[in-house]
């Protein structure tokens, strides 16, 4: 199915019945309300990618396996990190507790 197809196809089944009166013309109302539901659904999935991506991608028309494949590497990346961050503070409470002559616990320690 070529581009013009696939667009044909979108209107009759989703917006056809949407967008016209019964006598075929375009009812307007209807046109600003769903622009209006558009620009909402716009931001938002700006907002949401942004968020995901750690603000690298916000575009809205961003290819799906491309964000996916951002955000897989940018959560893999946080975790490497958290992981290193939560070992670091391991090694300082234990270094922290030798100064007191006190054994490590982590249950004993918050």
């Amino acid at each position: 199915m070529n581009i013009e197809e696939r667009v044909e196809a979108i209107w009759e089944t989703i917006w056809k019945e949407i967008l016209e009166h019964s006598d075929g013309t375009p009812d307007m109302q209807a046109i600003k309300k769903e622009l209006a539901d558009y620009a909402i659904l716009f931001k938002s999935v700006q907002t949401a990618y942004s968020r995901l991506t750690g603000g690298e991608i916000n575009h809205p028309f961003t290819q799906l396996d491309v964000l996916i494949s951002y955000v897989d590497l940018y959560y893999e990346e946080m975790m490497s990190v958290d992981y290193q961050e939560e070992q670091e503070e391991e090694v300082f409470q234990e270094e922290r507790a030798s100064l007191f002559d006190v054994p490590y616990s982590k249950a004993t320690i918050h």
